[in-house]
Parts: structure tokens; C-alpha cells; sequence
């Protein structure tokens, strides 16, 4: 459950911060002349850094249960990598549509309040039987999945990888193009 909520911390913020990250550096952006995506960047390491600090946990945890990481552990850093640049993305459509629309932020804090009970974070998949889609459909789960499996000391599995990789890749394009036509 610990190394969930680490993984859903970092996610669940990427995405609220992301939402506001344009509202909340608006003063600086009329008076600065500097590319957009640099708002999103500090909104990305700021939250690296506060995720550096939520592993501690994970070294508090690991020594008290004898988890000692192994090779499996290092996969954490490309799934950190992965869900960074979902961020991105999450920040460039986002950040865009909710400085244009300002309702949009407490609806997207709201959706993403009723996804952590969807996430299998509290709940483990196969408590579930019969009712896969819960989580299968939810992509907050392969983003949870790509760094708490890691942090457990198993790999992610294939499937786990191919759609964080395909909703990296399509999230990548879709935003591109609309921050590209619409950050004005």
C-alpha cells in the first residue's frame, strides 16, 4: 500500500499541477518573454524532488521487511522517466485547456479524487474477480503499476510496459499538436 501511495502521489500531482501550472505562473509569463514549456519543467522537477523525498519511505519500509532491492528495483528509474514525461504531456494539454477554461481544475480535482478508488492502491486486482475492467481501463493503474512493481522487487510485466509506452507516445503527439496550435 506504501510504495502505491508513493507512485500515486507523484502521478495524482503531475496532474493537478499540471492543470494549474499556467494559472499559477500567469504573472510571471506576461512578464517574462521565455518558452512556455519551462513552467512545466519546474512543475515536473519540483515534483521529482518531493518524489526523492516519498522514497525515503521506501527505504524505511524495505529495511524494516527485509526487502532488499535487487536488479528489478532499477526499473523504478525508467518508469519514473515514463510517468515524467506523462506529465509533460498532462501539462502542455492541460495547462492549456484549463488557463483558457477555468471550471476545468476542480473537475479534473474531482476525477482524480474518484480514481484513486478505482486504482488498485488500497485494493489488489485479483480481489476483484470478474471485474477487470476496473482497472484495465483505468490508466492510472499502469502508471501506478510501472513504479510501485519495481519498488516490490518485481519487474512490470510486458503488457504493463506497451501501454505505458503507447499512452506516452499517443499523449506525447496529441498534446504537441494542440499546445503548439492553441499556447497562444
Amino acid at each position: 500500500v506504501a510504495f502505491g501511495f508513493i507512485a500515486w502521489q507523484f502521478i495524482s500531482q503531475l496532474v493537478l499541477d499540471g492543470c494549474n501550472v499556467f494559472i499559477a505562473n500567469g504573472p510571471i509569463i506576461q512578464q517574462l518573454q521565455a518558452p512556455l514549456s519551462i513552467y512545466i519543467y519546474q512543475t515536473i522537477w519540483r515534483h521529482l524532488i518531493i518524489l526523492a523525498h516519498n522514497l525515503l519511505i521506501y527505504v524505511v519500509i524495505a529495511l524494516l521487511y527485509g526487502l532488499w532491492p535487487s536488479w528489478q528495483t532499477l526499473l523504478v528509474v525508467p518508469g519514473i522517466i515514463l510517468v515524467s514525461i506523462n506529465g509533460i504531456s498532462i501539462g502542455m494539454l492541460l495547462g492549456t485547456l484549463c488557463a483558457r477554461f477555468r471550471d476545468l481544475p476542480p473537475i479534473v480535482q474531482t476525477i482524480t479524487q474518484m480514481m484513486f478508488l478505482l486504482t488498485p492502491i488500497l485494493w489488489r486486482p485479483n480481489q476483484i474477480p470478474g471485474r477487470e475492467l476496473f482497472y484495465l481501463l483505468n490508466p492510472f493503474y499502469y502508471l501506478v503499476e510501472i513504479i510501485r512493481a519495481p519498488l516490490e522487487g518485481r519487474a512490470p510485466s510486458l503488457f504493463v510496459w506497451i501501454v505505458v509506452l503507447a499512452m506516452t507516445a499517443a499523449g506525447f503527439v496529441v498534446s504537441l499538436l494542440f499546445f503548439s496550435r492553441f499556447r497562444n
